[in-house]
């Protein structure tokens, strides 16, 4: 007859990545942040700015909100689904 150990590697990688997805949210809004100071700059001063060429389809069709909008609100849903297995823990 075989057992199967348990193994708590299952639950501390579950926590590994779950503070990497918070980090991660994290990092999203500050890029966030620094876009739109970024954007906001260039349309004040002119100039020119580097985008990946979706982000400027994004700029040119809805504007530095949309974009900075988007990038923030991925980052905030990274937060969220990386702190909602706390809440809802099973109950022994």
């Amino acid at each position: 007859m075989k057992f199967k150990e348990k193994s708590s590697s299952g639950k501390s990688s579950s926590v590994v990545s779950q503070i990497f997805f918070i980090l991660f949210g994290i990092a999203m809004i500050f890029v966030a942040y620094l876009l739109f100071y970024e954007l906001k700059d260039f349309e004040e001063n002119g100039g020119s700015i580097s985008l990946p060429i979706i982000f400027m389809w994004i700029y040119k069709l809805l504007g530095k909100y949309a974009i900075t909008g988007i990038i923030g609100l991925s980052g905030i849903s990274m937060i969220i689904a990386a702190i909602e297995p706390f809440f809802h823990k099973k109950q022994p």
